[in-house]
């Protein structure tokens, strides 16, 4: 979780990250905002997202109305 004073309140989130990734290693970064009825788990959980890691990307699924 994290503070975010613009949503006013808590967020909850899932970040994946490139496996072999090394400290301070820096990465492209794609943000998945979940629709309507969703939550931060909708992407990894109903889809294949994890493959991006692998190819050298940092996914971040962020919670919104929770």
């Amino acid at each position: 979780m994290f503070h975010s004073d613009a949503l006013g309140g808590d967020v909850t989130y899932r970040v994946y990250l490139p496996e072999n990734a090394a400290p301070g290693q820096r990465f492209p970064v794609i943000y998945l905002l979940h629709g309507g009825g969703e939550d931060y788990r909708s992407w990894s959980n109903r889809s294949d997202v994890a493959q991006y890691a692998a190819r050298g990307f940092i996914l971040v699924m962020p919670g919104g109305d929770e």
